[in-house]
């Protein structure tokens, strides 16, 4: 009967799973335009009934053709009617259609759709039988964690390995090598909510483009909200968060002020594509592709961006929103990657499983571990995750919050709580912050070899990587042990980010060899309390085990319902009241 019921539950996890990427789950948020993609032979029929010519006139036209296209299908499909969110605003009937990447386009309303206007529209869209598919242009959300405790002081994330801190990437051990954080390289790209003045980092500003408001000045106005402004959330301060992002970067050191960052040397460039309430999926697309050096699309009424001058190889994202990874994340991966720039992204923070675009195929996703090298409280997981390194893991958090906590990273940021004010050092906690620190040691592992391809970055921070900690007394992360747990290759990827190591791997790819570290184990007191306090809060520390019959080392069915479950609660529960992109 165990195998019986074993095959019967993989069959309804596979169809479960295979509806769930057949079509775009509806937005939980309101939508700024749909992304639509039209089928390839529908283009092809179109062209060749166009007559289109060969050659650079047919570039053009092939754009062109595209963005026709889509007009075409949504004024068959929906006509030139308002949704009934949007009547209220006084525009032309017919929406604006801008290509996102080459082969998506935003059909965007000026305004936002209300989620049961926005799947309607969708749906209509997709009975047309041009249409390959239609997605929602949302806000992701920053990828953070906020403790801005001033008692968190420190930068111990930067320092040597020691028996209380197995987590850190040993920065300071790098810069003893060659490339010392002192020699400039190719430019580290934020994609976040844009820069402010500090004497850490305006050597290292080059010239950006913001996004959301459509100019050359990448400032941070301040992200601070009032109550309700986003979607029903409480008021918040202004975040600074890419000030605080590119401190965790490049932060200038030795300069007896302020803090230090991991590449002290390298530009960075500020791409603004977040500001209240999170960011867009059409301005995180755009602004990557900037980044790179791909010409862009832009919202109706703003100015082409002027060509980067500074493409960067490195792309830094901490931002980022629930479901699976949308074809709009993957072709704009792939342009980019073409390009031979890679995106480096926070996994988030809701102690479940990965976020979007971490999820994507293509992207170094990074999760987040405690000073000890334990999975923090609230570092999602899962067999995406391409590496782990310090995130910050605030005592408050958890169960064993009092037993790990390690004060969080202190970075660069300013004193205003509305619009900006005075420099200030700020300490920050989450993936988001764990995913600047590998783009830093990415950047100084270019700055050993530019030459270094996108595949040759992410094989050397993983076959460079030091072990998982053991902790096997804190059980495995799974889905109901989910917070301090033990990490493994198969959940929190190829092992513990290690900066000396990656740029010996640099130095010369072809005849590097893995290092043989021996096993690290946090302190034993620490674990035993932790494991103790678990097991009195009644938390299942093992997943179940496979059952007698289940066969070969397979899954039991028991663990495989628990897995639909918990991501079906957790896709709930991180969707309810938030907006699209948020920092992580």
């Amino acid at each position: 009967m165990g195998k019986t019921f074993h095959k019967v539950v993989t069959a309804l996890l596979a169809l479960t799973l295979a509806g769930a990427t057949a079509a775009a789950e509806p937005p939980r948020t309101p939508a700024h335009g749909l992304l639509v993609k039209i089928k390839d032979s529908a283009l092809q029929a179109r062209a060749v009934a166009a007559g289109a010519t060969s050659g650079t006139q047919a570039v053009s036209s092939e754009a062109e053709l595209r963005r026709s296209h889509v007009a075409a299908v949504v004024e068959r499909r929906l006509g030139r009617a308002l949704p009934a969110s949007a009547a209220r605003v006084a525009q032309p009937a017919a929406p604006d259609v801008r290509a996102v990447t080459q082969r998506v386009h935003l059909v965007d309303w000026g305004v936002a759709l209300a989620p049961s206007d926005a799947a309607r529209l969708a749906a209509q869209l997709e009975e047309d039988p041009d249409v390959e598919f239609v997605e929602y242009n949302v806000m992701e959300r920053r990828l953070e964690v906020v403790p801005n405790d001033p008692s968190y002081t420190g930068q111990w994330w930067l320092k040597g390995l020691s028996s209380s801190s197995l987590g850190v990437p040993r920065v300071s051990t790098a810069w003893d090598t060659e490339a010392q954080g002192r020699v400039p390289g190719a430019p580290v790209a934020i994609l976040d909510t844009g820069k402010t003045s500090h004497p850490d980092l305006d050597a290292k500003w080059l010239s950006g483009w913001d996004f959301v408001d459509g100019d050359a000045d990448a400032t941070d106005p301040g992200d601070y909200t009032s109550n309700g402004d986003c979607a029903g959330t409480a008021a918040q301060d202004s975040s600074w968060h890419g000030t605080a992002t590119a401190g965790i970067i490049a932060a200038q050191g030795d300069n007896l002020q302020w803090v230090a960052g991991v590449h002290w040397a390298t530009p960075v460039l500020p791409v603004r594509v977040a500001g209240k309430c999170g960011a867009l999926v059409s301005d995180i697309v755009a602004g990557m592709r900037w980044a790179a050096g791909l010409v862009p699309g832009v919202r109706a009424g703003q100015p082409t961006p002027a060509p980067n001058g500074s493409p960067a190889r490195i792309i830094n994202l901490s931002f980022g929103g629930t479901g699976d990874c949308t074809q709009t994340y993957r072709d704009a991966i792939n342009e980019i990657r073409s390009r031979g720039a890679v995106l480096v992204v926070a996994a988030g923070n809701e102690a479940g499983a990965v976020a979007r675009p971490a999820n994507c195929p293509g992207v170094i996703a990074v999760a987040a571990v405690n000073k000890s090298g334990i999975k923090t409280s609230y570092s999602n997981f899962g067999p995406q995750v391409t590496i782990s390194t310090v995130g910050g893991d605030p005592a408050e958090l958890g169960i064993c919050g009092a037993y790990f906590g390690d004060g969080g990273l202190l970075t660069t940021g300013n004193s205003g709580r509305t619009t900006q004010q005075q420099p200030a050092a700020t300490v920050v906690a989450g993936t988001s912050f764990s995913a600047p620190i590998v783009s830093g040691v990415a950047a100084l592992m270019l700055t050993v070899n530019p030459a270094l391809t996108v595949d040759q970055l992410v094989q050397g921070l993983r076959v460079s990587a030091r072990p998982h900690v053991e902790a096997s007394k804190l059980g495995t992360c799974w889905a109901s042990n989910n917070e301090h747990c033990a990490c493994s290759t198969a959940i929190c990827g190829a092992g513990l980010l290690d900066a000396p190591e990656a740029l010996r791997y640099a130095e010369n790819p072809e005849d590097y060899t893995s290092r043989p570290w021996p096993t690290q184990a946090p302190e034993p007191s620490l674990v035993e309390a932790c494991a103790q306090a678990k097991r009195l809060a009644g938390v299942p520390l093992d997943p179940p085990e496979a059952s007698a019959g289940d066969g070969g080392g397979l899954l039991g069915a028991p663990w495989i319902l628990a897995l639909v479950l918990w991501a079906w609660a957790a896709s709930r529960a991180r969707d309810r009241g938030r907006r699209g992109s948020v920092p992580f």
